[in-house]
């Protein structure tokens, strides 16, 4: 997905998405990404 592209199919417009506010920094180790990503639902 890039701006200004038109998505294909049923794919949401990027402006339409709420990613979860993450700080990118904090992924730098393995364990500490998995918490996170769970934390913010994106995991199960």
């Amino acid at each position: 997905m890039a701006a200004g592209v038109e998505p294909q199919g049923n794919l949401p417009p990027i402006e339409s998405l709420n990613p979860p506010d993450m700080d990118l920094g904090s992924l730098s180790d393995l364990q500490g990404t998995l918490d996170l990503l769970r934390e913010a639902d994106v995991l199960g």
